[in-house]
């Protein structure tokens, strides 16, 4: 999901199972983390250095 539409979206994104987010650099994904942490998401991960770095 792009994150301009996360949090309209975050009943998309599954509860019940590991969650990894990434986009190009990792900058866009560590924002969608904190969001979905702040919705109350535990399991969720970013793919650390995004794109680039993988």
């Amino acid at each position: 999901l792009p994150l301009p539409e996360l949090a309209a979206r975050a009943a998309e994104v599954p509860r019940t199972r590991p969650v990894v987010v990434y986009c190009q650099s990792g900058v866009r994904s560590a924002q969608a983390v904190a969001l979905l942490q702040g919705l109350g998401y535990d399991n969720v991960l970013t793919l650390s250095g995004g794109l680039e770095e993988f």
